[in-house]
């Protein structure tokens, strides 16, 4: 798949959700050809009709991968877990 030179449209009015997921990838040879797969997943299926698109980012380290879909799904809270980390020694 060759590279995206657009950015998507991050303003979308239509957009009602962002759904985020960031994958670890095992090192940088790993990161293109799972990037490509998400995509090539979503372009062999059908679409959620509330899925309005997705793009997928590679990190500048090699060890990530970013997706990012705009919804139309409403969403509500139902729970957060949030990690404190601990008090450094002195």
């Amino acid at each position: 798949m060759p590279p995206a030179t657009d950015f998507p449209d991050f303003r979308r009015p239509d957009a009602a959700t962002v759904l985020v997921s960031a994958w670890l990838v095992p090192d940088a040879g790993s990161q293109r050809p799972a990037a490509d797969a998400v995509l090539a997943g979503w372009e062999r299926w059908r679409r959620p009709d509330a899925m309005l698109a997705l793009s997928a980012f590679l990190s500048t380290d090699g060890g990530h991968v970013l997706n990012y879909a705009p919804s139309v799904a409403r969403y509500r809270l139902h729970g957060t877990v949030v990690n404190v980390p601990s008090p450094r020694p002195r």
